[in-house]
């Protein structure tokens, strides 16, 4: 079974668990608004809703009646507010009542809500006090109104909401075995009340309803789980409810019926239980242990295609420097060539020939800058690169990297402005020098000429490129910003992504392969540090690069770092 088939699955498993939660819901539903009718129209059989000889009081299929329509509007999780609120309303008045019932039974005392519905027809019955609902139902509501009111995917609340809801189904199902097997004191607590059996129904409905209702959080998770703790669930959590309960009432059945003695009763319902679990066991290993196979096997797999993949990296690697090398000699010819033609040594030169010559130049100086950004690409994705880690003065990096890019920022009729050492809010010019900074200066100064470049490139005559330095939270912060085009939001998160242009229009005007930031950031990160980004498309983008204080001057040994740097990462 594939990846995308295991999926599908999963979300039909939660789809189903989510109907038969609102299942539940229903018959909660109708189990409530049937008693209440029996109760106003004085029928006995729909008070017990035909189901053994203990009726449900009023106040039980009212809190039924709230417990079911709070669950099946956590269910459906409707967008609307108000829904929500109301359903929160609905979760508090049900923990309500269980904490009043409880109070009440514990205190000895009555607050007169028992009796506010059909008190004359309660009166003849001999629950007493009049109208109080049993222990067990109290607390079980109790527990319940707590799981209710959990209903969000937080840990704590998680761990609470499945702690509560089980409570609760293992209270009613105590009564509900109580009921089959006719032990008095499973379903009966007090001298005068007792959990009926449609009311223990109710509450296993209402608890499996809450578990089916998030089937991604907590216990539900087991049942939908494609894995083999969720194959082993549902295979053996049916015989694990279902068997038990058969043999005991057999056993039940049995003895009133003189069939067999108790102790060939006993031994027969644990040799049963045995063999029967014994098999069921035997069937679900089996189907375990296929999936294991299937899991191994699926690893095995991907260890395969990883170094597929790895192999073909490097492959593509050693194309690319031995593409890029080769490239390298007849450009650096063809410079020599140009050069010689505009010294005039082949012969004088007219003024349209000396154009096309710096048109040549211009070309084939662009065309190394390619070639020399894909050797670095490739050098640094091969773990090449050596950092010598050293202080370094940052002024001097800063003033090389505008310096290198001035021409660039004239012809492009954008103005580099050097803003020099800033205060940490950016308002006012500290006083002093910038200071001195752990990195490697050469690798520095590429990255940023790199986003200098990036930004001049990206700009339009009469915007603005600087470049400034201020203190950020014991760090230094070179940032490169720009009043240019901006970045749209959509191509933000992978700008430094290889090969990536924010235009990809066949029509674009911009040069390069889509390898600066790529390279720049993996300097950077090879150095111990970072490049932020933030852009607002029209208004400008702003790179910003953290760097460490250095404690020392330059007379400080450098140190070399010769482990590869992270792999460059696909987000920013």
């Amino acid at each position: 079974m594939t990846t995308g088939e295991r999926m599908a699955l999963v979300h039909a498993r939660k789809r189903l668990c989510r109907r038969l939660a609102l299942y539940c819901c229903a018959a909660v539903g109708l189990v409530g608004a049937s008693v209440l009718v029996g109760w106003a129209i004085g029928s006995d059989t729909m008070r017990r809703f035909a189901l053994g000889s203990v009726v449900m009081i009023p106040l039980t299929a009212l809190g039924f009646l709230c417990a079911a329509a709070a669950l099946a509007i956590q269910t459906i999780n409707p967008r609307s507010d108000r829904w929500r609120w109301c359903g929160r309303v609905l979760s508090g008045l049900v923990f309500l009542l269980g904490l009043v019932m409880v109070a009440e039974r514990l205190g000895g005392f009555e607050l007169g809500v028992n009796t506010l519905l059909f008190a004359n027809a309660l009166s003849r019955y001999p629950y007493r006090p009049l109208g109080l609902m049993a222990g067990n139902s109290a607390v079980a509501f109790a527990l319940l109104g707590g799981a209710l009111s959990f209903p969000n995917a937080r840990l704590s609340s998680r761990y609470v909401r499945n702690g509560l809801t089980l409570g609760a189904i293992i209270l009613s199902a105590v009564a509900l075995v109580g009921h089959a097997y006719g032990a008095h004191a499973l379903y009966s607590f007090d001298q005068h009340a007792a959990m009926a059996v449609s009311t223990a129904a109710c509450f296993v409905w209402i608890g499996v309803g809450l578990i089916l209702s998030k089937p991604q959080l907590g216990l539900g998770a087991l049942l939908i789980t494609e894995d083999a703790g969720g194959i082993f669930t549902r295979r053996m959590l049916p015989i694990t409810l279902v068997v038990p309960f058969l043999l005991g009432l057999a056993w039940v059945l049995g003895r009133r019926a003189e069939l067999f003695g108790r102790e060939t009763g006993v031994a027969l319902v644990v040799v049963a239980i045995a063999g029967i679990y014994t098999a069921f066991l035997f069937h679900s290993a089996r189907s375990v242990g296929t999936l294991d196979q299937e899991r191994r096997y699926a690893l095995a797999t991907a260890e395969t295609a990883r170094m597929r993949a790895e192999d073909a990296n490097r492959g593509k690697g050693e194309f690319l420097t031995m593409m890029s090398h080769e490239l390298r000699t007849p450009l650096n010819a063809i410079r020599g060539y140009t050069q010689l033609l505009e010294l005039g040594v082949r012969g004088p030169v007219t003024e349209e020939q000396r154009l096309d010559l710096a048109r040549i130049r211009r070309n084939e100086e662009h065309l190394l800058g390619i070639i020399a950004d894909i050797l670095d690409f490739a050098s640094v994705e091969r773990g090449q690169y050596k950092y010598e880690i050293a202080p370094v003065a940052l002024r001097e990096v800063v003033q090389g990297a505008s310096s290198a890019v001035q021409s660039m920022a004239a012809s492009k009729g954008v103005r580099l402005v050097q803003l020099g050492w800033l205060a940490e809010d950016g308002s006012t010019q500290e006083q002093g020098e910038p200071p001195y900074v752990l990195a490697d200066a050469q690798k520095l100064r590429q990255a940023l000429i790199n986003l200098l470049a990036n930004a001049i490139k990206f700009g339009y005559p009469g915007s603005e490129v600087t470049i400034a330095v201020q203190p950020h939270h014991g760090e230094v912060q070179v940032t490169v910003a720009d009043s240019g085009r901006g970045i749209p939001a959509d191509r933000l998160p992978h700008i430094f992504d290889p090969f990536t242009q924010v235009d990809t229009a066949l029509t674009r005007t911009n040069e390069g392969v889509g390898l600066g930031l790529a390279v720049s950031r993996q300097m950077i990160r090879g150095m111990g540090s970072d490049i932020r980004v933030e852009s607002t498309l029209g208004v400008g983008s702003r790179f910003s690069i953290l760097l460490r204080r250095a404690t020392t001057g330059a007379s400080s040994k450098p140190l070399t770092l010769r482990e590869p740097p992270p792999q460059i990462a696909q987000t920013p």
